[in-house]
């Protein structure tokens, strides 16, 4: 299996359970996450809702809505395993995006774990 599905499978899994982690029908699980961004050109940290595809031709997506902290000025808000590569962090369970592009400066990573109340 494509590690990037894997990884996402893996995070649904601990979540879906989770008051906050919704699945719905439509193969989109949601979640209120605390995101964390670590790049050469800008650190970022906000809660925001985060939608990740698991079914359609967008598959594997996530998508981060806008905050006042995370904007799509400063920050990537989509994600796709056609571009960036997912890991999942069991430590803590979290969720790992990495990726390279001019926009964060480089090299970036961010960090993708469900509030908890």
């Amino acid at each position: 299996m494509n590690p990037a599905f894997l990884a996402l499978q893996e995070f649904r899994s601990v979540w879906a359970g989770a008051d906050q982690g919704d699945v719905r029908q439509s193969g989109r699980f949601k979640v209120w996450c605390r995101v964390s961004y670590h790049a050469p050109a800008q650190n970022g940290l906000g809660d925001t809702l985060v939608t990740i595809l698991f079914d359609g031709y967008e598959q594997g997506q996530i998508n981060i809505d806008e905050t006042d902290e995370l904007t799509l000025a400063d920050f990537h808000l989509q994600f796709s395993p056609d571009f960036q590569s997912y890991s999942f962090d069991t430590d803590n369970d979290t969720l790992v995006v990495e990726g390279s592009s001019q926009k964060m400066g480089g090299g970036y990573m961010v960090r993708i774990h469900p509030r908890t109340a």
